[in-house]
């Protein structure tokens, strides 16, 4: 039995005995990453005999939370600069978050899943930086990741120091 919300049926639910899986979701089964949305779902196993049996399930998100914060001397040395990110949910496709970008990204995760982060920096030349910065960080669902990147000059080179907030 498959039911959108708005036609669940009220009061009770008879079902045959046997074994049932309960599932209540919200969004795009199919959510890979998003800045305006999410994917909740829960999931419940319960067996179904001669007694009323009353099941209750709680929805929570799939997804991590990934929010930058460039801090505000990126621009006196770089024309652009973004990150680029990955996850297994998202295979060879990419979510960005750009200079200008103020939303959060939301993207589907496993436990603890490692995800990619490629740090793309156009200097005040138009030079694009030869080798993009790579790092890789763990996220889980319902966790937040911030991360802080500020521009520093250290013996006339460029570059950047990256603080990660895994709260």
């Amino acid at each position: 039995m498959e039911w959108n919300y708005a036609n669940v049926p009220e009061g009770l639910i008879e079902l045959t005995s046997g074994a049932y899986e309960l599932k209540a979701f919200y969004g795009d089964p199919n959510f890979t990453a998003s800045t305006q949305d999410m994917y909740v779902e829960g999931k419940k196993i319960f067996n179904v005999d001669h007694n009323q049996t009353e099941v209750f399930v709680t929805c929570k998100p799939v997804c991590g939370k990934v929010t930058v914060q460039f801090d505000s001397k990126m621009a006196d040395y770089f024309n652009d600069y973004s990150i680029s990110f990955n996850t297994k949910a998202l295979g060879e496709s990419i979510i960005a978050w750009t200079k200008d970008s103020t939303d959060p990204i939301y993207m589907k995760v496993e436990n603890n899943e490692s995800i990619t982060a490629t740090y793309n920096l156009v200097d005040k030349t138009g030079k694009i930086a030869e080798k993009p910065i790579v790092k890789t960080y763990d996220l889980s669902p319902q966790k937040h990741l911030i991360l802080k990147v500020v521009p520093v000059v250290s013996g006339g080179n460029l570059g950047i120091t990256i603080t990660v907030d895994d709260k």
